[in-house]
């Protein structure tokens, strides 16, 4: 082989590493770049999760709250019928049945409100009688 043919392959030979190692320090640079978005990401998504748990007690608690409450009702009973806070009265459905109970919270001489119990069922149209 002659020198000058040499020195060209050797020539080529060192572009082309040039190259590939050039490649790999891109791929390398890139890689990081990547790695360093994948932990921001892993971060934001640890505290999107702490957040969520903290929403879930929230939603837990209010829920917790609501059941203790119970629903509201008033209806057109009051003072002259013989009902002050605290009395119990019945619930009926339109056939008449029983479906709960509530416990009477404010009363005026001829309208009240009170108290469902919290698994009980009201609608309108269902009528109250004092227990």
């Amino acid at each position: 082989m002659k020198i000058g043919t040499t020195i060209f392959l050797i020539v080529i030979l060192l572009i082309f590493f040039g190259y590939v190692l050039s490649d790999d320090w891109n791929v390398r640079k890139s890689l990081t770049e990547v790695n360093g978005k994948v932990d921001s990401l892993e971060l934001k998504l640890g505290e999107a999760n702490q957040k969520l748990g903290f929403c879930q007690v929230t939603v837990q608690t209010d829920q917790q709250t609501i059941y203790q409450q119970g629903t509201e009702i008033s209806f057109g009973l009051g003072l002259r019928h013989g009902l002050t806070p605290g009395v119990m009265v019945s619930i009926l459905d339109e056939k008449g049945n029983t479906v709960g109970s509530a416990q009477v919270q404010g009363a005026v001489e001829g309208d009240a409100t009170a108290t469902v119990e919290s698994d009980v069922y009201v609608r309108p149209g269902y009528l109250i009688v004092r227990s």
